[in-house]
């Protein structure tokens, strides 16, 4: 999350500012994620930063993986309140027979 915070405002200050926590902590993670990664994502300068080659690829594959997570945390909790998903209803055939049968035929077709 920070890496991509960083990569879209090129400033750690700001990247942090945008992530609520301290600049600091964002360098801490940022520093620590390159270590564990052995590779550097990002270039520090004065004014800012810039992203690497292979921070640029890294930060475009996260984000991915981020939208995904967030589309299926949005599905699941719209599936948990009833808002998507499937419906079964058992109709016993003596109904579909008589009344009901035009209404569940209309259901079938749609």
């Amino acid at each position: 999350m920070q890496a991509v915070a960083v990569g879209e405002h090129l400033n750690f200050r700001h990247a942090a500012a945008a992530l609520g926590v301290t600049q600091s902590s964002v360098s801490a993670r940022i520093k620590a994620l390159e270590e564990t990664l052995g590779i550097r994502l990002f270039e520090r300068h004065h004014r800012g930063v810039r992203v690497t080659e292979a921070g640029r690829v890294f930060i475009e594959q996260v984000s991915e993986g981020l939208e995904q997570l967030d589309h299926a945390v949005k599905s699941a909790g719209a599936i948990g309140k009833g808002e998507a998903g499937r419906l079964h209803v058992g109709v016993p055939t003596t109904l579909t027979n008589g009344f009901l049968a035009e209404p569940v035929k209309r259901y079938r077709e749609q």
